[in-house]
């Protein structure tokens, strides 16, 4: 993962907005991290992970789901 100021995304957005499409950064303001910019790849990869994690355990997919609803 990149870091990258908010001066510096701020200044060149087009060219971070460029690499974002296959690069995670992450944003700080005088050295705290402010936010993340993950690329779409990054949320592919982390939704099979989590898909993974489901199917090694023994909740049925129902019982996940209701959660999930719940949770909106």
């Amino acid at each position: 993962m990149s870091e990258v100021s908010i001066t510096e995304l701020r200044n060149n957005i087009k060219k971070y907005a460029k690499l974002a499409q296959n690069e995670d950064f992450q944003v700080t303001n005088r050295g705290e991290i402010v936010f993340y910019i993950k690329s779409p790849k990054s949320y592919v990869a982390e939704a099979i992970d989590r898909l993974k994690g489901a199917a090694e355990t023994n909740i049925p997919y129902e019982d996940i789901l209701k959660g999930k609803l719940k949770d909106l």
